[in-house]
């Protein structure tokens, strides 16, 4: 057999450069100048995808008009006049079912709610809608299929009940009700978890850790074991004691058919990790 074709696929692929040019949206952002988050979305059902940035004490929309390369986006806002903004979270999601995304947040330390996208941009009103009276400090908030009905309208938060440094943390998903202005379904994962020495204090994402069907929930250094039913008892199983995690995400990272654990130490830690799942992720082995 000719050894060309082995010769041919043991050959290096040519490296690739990436280059990046920076745009700036918003170089006079207001309030205390640091946003929480910042999504993307077509918020005014042009086709194209506005920017929605929040917190420190802002609300503001950031109009795409088909240039997005351009220096000055149109910005939309403060969209919040209450200046009571400081969440690290939301979601774009339409809420309502009126064909437009409003943006899931909560008041700084206060309670979680939502805001009324009102179909167009420019000097309308957003209304505010109270959600949940379950307040503390908004650190993540990501939207999952937990109830495997096919669509991802359950909200997943964690909630610093003393501000950002507390230690005392509480993880809770909901769901918006029938009549979406009223309380929505509220189910408690884990309350006044203590995150000791350790302070792995944020970072959230979901996928099915143990291939058994259900929707897992990963945050910080390990994972929460989702019941058949994601308002019984949710598991926790911890994979590192890596200090100061506060970003998290389930990827195939060896393309070995499981889910591995990436993180990153940003805010009171040092570092980006990931951590390969085990056969059986259950008992780390």
């Amino acid at each position: 057999m000719s050894l060309l074709p082995q010769i041919l696929c043991a050959a290096e692929a040519p490296k690739t450069e990436f280059t990046f040019s920076r745009f700036y949206v918003d170089r006079d952002y207001g309030g205390n100048g640091k946003p929480g988050f910042v999504r993307a979305g077509d918020m005014d059902g042009d086709g194209d995808v506005d920017i929605v940035a929040g917190g420190g004490r802002a609300l503001f929309v950031y109009e795409n008009d088909g240039t997005p390369n351009r220096q000055d986006w149109i910005r939309h806002g403060n969209l919040d006049s209450t200046g009571n903004m400081g969440l690290n979270g939301a979601c774009l999601h339409d809420v309502d079912g009126d064909g437009d995304l409003d943006v899931i947040g909560a008041k700084y330390r206060s309670d979680l709610g939502w805001w009324e996208n009102p179909g167009r941009l420019g000097k309308h009103v957003w209304d505010y809608h109270k959600l949940s009276s379950a307040n503390g400090f908004l650190h993540d908030l990501i939207c999952a299929d937990l109830d495997g009905n096919g669509k991802a309208n359950e909200f997943i938060a964690t909630l610093n009940s003393g501000g950002y440094w507390s230690l005392d943390i509480t993880i809770k998903w909901f769901k918006p009700s029938e009549i979406p202005t009223q309380l929505w379904e509220s189910h408690t994962i884990e309350s006044k978890r203590n995150e000791g020495r350790s302070h792995c204090h944020a970072g959230l994402d979901t996928g099915d850790v143990d291939r058994d069907g259900n929707v897992d929930i990963a945050f910080s250094n390990g994972w929460y074991e989702a019941p058949d039913d994601p308002a019984g008892n949710w598991i926790w199983h911890e994979v590192a004691t890596t200090h100061g995690i506060s970003n998290a995400l389930l990827r195939d990272l060896d393309s070995d058919g499981d889910l591995d654990l990436i993180v990153s130490a940003g805010h009171h830690g040092k570092g980006v990790f990931w951590f390969e799942c085990p056969v059986n992720p259950k008992s780390g082995k």
